[in-house]
């Protein structure tokens, strides 16, 4: 079962990472109780949204037929960024899972037709990323900072950070089933124009 495929655009982690406004975090305790350390900050918002802050950082399932922009006030990187793409982004966050944080095993329903991507930004040698089948574990993954990576999450997964650094990614929900992009993956340069 495929989980996970790493892509070829990289981008510089630590110029993104010190693009960010770490007086915006928002706790997703507030949005569920599923997790422990688990913050985000939006970088979309739906058309006319009058609680912007909290546009596209439900973990789970929700109403994505609405139209998303990006948002006016995040930083001009974090804009130029997501003006690259040339599939639809349904969603882009920021997230944050501090040290000894936790995401439980869950599978992300009501997104087949769409990716997560994920840059890691900020992340350390104990931050895993977990797939789950028939409730065991079937693999571990530690994302690289900088490098993007195409996450099946239609697949019971979780995420852990065991170690002493926050973890902080950028993530991205691509308007394109993980297996169409799997099969693409050699061409998935004419899908995203390039990032680097």
């Amino acid at each position: 079962m495929e989980t996970h495929f790493q892509l070829e655009e990289t981008i510089d982690a630590e110029w993104y990472l010190n693009q960010i406004d770490h007086d915006k975090w928002i706790d997703y305790k507030n949005l569920t109780d599923k997790s422990s350390g688990y913050y985000g900050i939006s970088l979309m918002q739906k058309e006319n949204s009058s609680t912007p802050e909290l546009d596209s950082l439900s973990v789970f399932a929700d109403d994505d037929s609405k139209v998303n922009i990006i948002r006016e006030d995040i930083p001009e990187g974090f804009k130029h960024f997501l003006k690259l793409f040339t599939v639809p982004i349904s969603k882009a966050r920021l997230a944050k899972i501090t040290s000894k944080g936790l995401l439980p095993p869950h599978i992300d329903t009501g997104y087949e037709e769409i990716t997560r991507l994920h840059w890691p930004l900020q992340t350390n040698d104990k931050s895993y990323w977990h797939w789950y089948e028939n409730k065991k574990r079937i693999d571990t993954l530690h994302l690289k900072s900088g490098f993007g990576y195409a996450m099946n999450t239609n697949v019971m997964h979780s995420v852990q950070n065991k170690g002493m650094l926050d973890r902080i990614h950028l993530i991205l929900n691509v308007d394109m089933s993980y297996n169409r992009l799997l099969t693409n993956r050699d061409s998935i340069g004419k899908t995203i124009t390039s990032i680097s």
